[in-house]
């Protein structure tokens, strides 16, 4: 070691002590007001340190510093230093205690060694002030280290019971919260609960309602077959009683026409009406002979066609009589008649057999009307062709393609039509839409289908087939299953009449008698008001005979007095009436039953 290193070793020690020797005389002189200003700092400090707990080295101004490094604390009188060297050792364990059961980072607090390192570090003195500094601190940490670490303590202990303050309300903000997601999380689910049973309750409440409306919906139906079955029955009685007044009527004229005729007019007017059955059934057996006729299959039919082609063949073309329908272009059609389409089928079906003058023939006899008045405007050497397009042009279907597409798209099954009457609609319609624009022939099925299926009336018809709709099933299949369908469903609904028809039986029989005795009243009532008119009629004839030729008088007397007519019963001119009025009223159905028939029950 050199003296010069050794004098600035000795001059730095005696600074010190001189240093040291001046501040003790200033702290001996300003001790009292220096301790309360630190007092202030150090809680500025501590309040500061609260708010942010892990301070930082900016917070530290450098007037702090030099305050705690360039002055000493004097000790107070009459303190006990060890017992407050024990009570914050007590402390100390009691902070790290609580410290470690909040789970707190300790190193993340600056301590109060780190904050002496950290002022130490930003000292920008040279070396030897730097040194000289630093004895200083130690000596006045030697002498009042006991109070500025009491200090220290209670700041800290300050500072640690607030961060446990703000830590438990902070766990109770956390406790609270918990609390109220639980509480939510409890209430949805109890809410949802409840919207899911108010759905299910919706759901059986809307079935309950559709199962009754379609109970209501068939309990109509039954209703309207039952009226409908009643209003035909009480036709059907309607007719009998009128036919029963008819005979009575009848019989009673025809009494009368008899016994003034003779036996004469009888068999005049019985061999007429046998004559007209004669004939009637001669017609019959023509028709059905007509019918019945074997039909010439094609080449004979085609070879007896080319053997008609002679020279005479115009003249042997009259003798072939063609099974055209014939048709006039009336609107509405009669039905003796075919409609347009019907009759150039029959054309075209005719035109590839026979020959085109053997065609035209029957063509002409086959049209009437204005159709027949068209063809006078016409050649004589027109072809068939020619008169089918003018017959076409002024008869034929005048709709456009389009309204014959929607017509057929929006075509549905009519109520009482069959699945068999709806599908040759259906192919009627396609066929005049085919005959305006050229489809395919799958198209043109599956057309068919698709028209056919969604068209039908009845949805459990469409349920039961809808399998083989959506598969790959052709049209006339489709047609058969739906037809099996049919016929089950309208054997179950006969059980379910059958059944149900036993039960209404007594209600309708009941219905029947009334109004059969109503009817029955007005049917006595309109008998007694003939019975008056027809014993007026026989006062009127009875005068005039008497006024009439004596022989008439006479032969009619002796036949009265042979009983030569009905038994006897011109004996007692009034025995009739009144037998007539005893059966009235004593079996009415009787004398329906007794009556002679009218002519059409005798034909």
């Amino acid at each position: 070691m050199s003296l010069e290193q050794f004098r600035n070793v000795s001059e730095r020690g005696e600074r010190l002590q001189r240093i040291n020797i001046e501040k003790e005389m200033e702290e001996i002189r300003h001790g009292r007001q220096y301790i309360q200003e630190r007092n202030r700092t150090r809680l500025n400090e501590s309040v500061h340190a609260c708010e942010s707990p892990l301070r930082t080295q900016e917070r530290i101004t450098s007037r702090s510093r030099q305050q705690r490094v360039s002055s000493h604390i004097p000790l107070h009188e009459g303190e006990n230093l060890e017992d407050l060297d024990r009570f914050l050792e007590e402390a100390r364990m009691e902070l790290r205690e609580r410290i470690n059961s909040l789970g707190s980072n300790v190193g993340d607090l600056v301590t109060f060694d780190e904050y002496v390192g950290d002022t130490e570090q930003t000292q920008t003195k040279p070396f030897e002030h730097q040194k000289s500094a630093q004895q200083q601190e130690t000596e006045t940490y030697s002498r009042y280290g006991r109070q500025a670490h009491i200090i220290r303590n209670r700041e800290e202990n300050e500072r640690t019971e607030r961060e446990l303050e703000l830590r438990r309300r902070l766990l109770e903000l956390e406790d609270r919260e918990s609390k109220h997601r639980e509480r939510e999380e409890h209430m949805y689910e109890y809410w949802k609960r409840k919207e899911f049973d108010l759905q299910q309750k919706e759901r059986d409440i809307k079935h309950s309602l559709e199962r009754r409306e379609e109970r209501l919906l068939s309990q109509e139906m039954k209703l309207r077959d039952m009226e409908i079955s009643l209003s035909e029955r009480i036709q059907k009685l309607e007719c009998k009683l009128e036919m029963r007044e008819n005979r009575t009527s009848d019989g009673y004229w025809k009494n009368e026409r008899n016994e003034t005729v003779g036996k004469a007019s009888v068999l005049e007017h019985s061999s007429k009406e046998k004559i007209d059955q004669l004939q009637r059934k001669i017609e019959t057996l023509q028709k059905e002979k007509a019918a019945l006729e074997p039909r010439l299959p094609d080449a004979d039919v085609l070879r007896y066609g080319k053997t008609l082609i002679q020279k005479d063949g115009m003249t042997d073309a009259t003798e072939i009589k063609l099974n055209i329908s014939s048709f006039s272009g009336e609107v509405p059609v009669p039905r003796s008649e075919s409609s347009f389409e019907d009759f150039k089928l029959d054309v075209d079906s005719v035109k590839v057999i026979y020959a085109d003058h053997v065609v035209k023939q029957g063509l002409r006899r086959a049209l009437k009307g204005q159709a027949k008045k068209k063809m006078l405007h016409m050649r004589a050497d027109a072809t068939v062709d020619e008169i089918m397009t003018e017959l076409e042009d002024n008869f034929g279907n005048v709709a456009s393609t389009d309204t014959l597409l929607s017509r057929f798209l929006s075509a549905e099954q009519e109520i009482g039509e069959s699945v068999t009457q709806w599908g040759l609609r259906l192919e009627e319609m396609l066929l005049q839409v085919t005959r305006k624009t050229k489809i395919d022939d799958e198209e043109r099925r599956s057309m068919l289908k698709k028209g056919f299926w969604r068209g039908l009336k009845s949805e459990e018809l469409r349920n039961a087939t809808r399998v083989h709709f959506e598969s790959n099933v052709p049209y006339e299949e489709l047609r058969n299953k739906v037809r099996e369908e049919e016929f089950e469903v309208k054997l179950l609904k006969d059980k379910d009449t059958k059944h149900k028809i036993g039960k209404v039986s007594q209600l309708a029989v009941e219905t029947d008698t009334c109004q059969s005795n109503e009817l029955l009243q007005q049917l006595m009532k309109k008998i007694e008001s003939l019975d008056r008119k027809l014993e007026d009629l026989k006062k009127e004839g009875h005068t005039g005979r008497q006024s009439g030729n004596d022989r008439a008088a006479n032969t009619t007397g002796e036949y009265r007095q042979r009983g030569f007519q009905r038994g006897g019963y011109r004996r007692r001119p009034n025995y009739y009436q009144n037998n007539r009025n005893n059966d009235h009223t004593t079996n009415p159905d009787k004398l329906m039953t007794n009556q002679p028939a009218s002519k059409e029950h005798l034909n």
